[in-house]
């Protein structure tokens, strides 16, 4: 479906992911992966920034599907160049769409103008989880 843009100078690209992945957990990471690099090879850009929306919330019919994408999702942003746009907080678990679209937007367009752009002052994501330790009956987490 891309074919008739590959002639031209593409700086970046979007993804709004759908939910058909959901239950594929890391083999998600490693489709992302191909995708981005084939991308990038088409378009003869190895620089090209790829941001991507965060599967919306929803009631997935297993209950380990949603944190299984989204712990894939996560992991491609360990790929270069790369963005993810968090939208756990503007979902609706009983709506697999979310109405909110222009917050959707705004954030992809904060990781665009920051990482494509270089508006370095703008800020892409919050927090994003990077590790736990267990501590006696606590758990301890870092996020980056």
């Amino acid at each position: 479906m891309i074919a008739p843009v590959v002639p031209y100078a593409v700086k970046g690209a979007i993804w709004y992911q759908g939910e058909s992945n959901v239950g594929e957990g890391m083999l998600y990471h490693d489709k992302m992966r191909a995708l981005i690099a084939g991308w990038r090879h088409v378009f003869n850009n190895k620089d090209l920034s790829f941001h991507f929306v965060q599967l919306a919330p929803f009631r997935y019919n297993r209950a380990d599907s949603l944190p299984n994408i989204w712990e894939a999702q996560a992991a491609t942003l360990a790929v270069p160049g790369t963005g993810m746009a968090i939208i756990t907080d503007i979902g609706n678990t009983g709506d697999i769409h979310p109405r909110n679209k222009q917050d959707v937007g705004g954030r992809l367009a904060q990781w665009a103008l920051h990482q494509t752009y270089d508006k370095k002052e703008l800020v892409t994501t919050g927090p994003l989880y990077k590790d736990h330790q267990i501590k006696g009956n606590a758990v301890h987490l870092s996020f980056d």
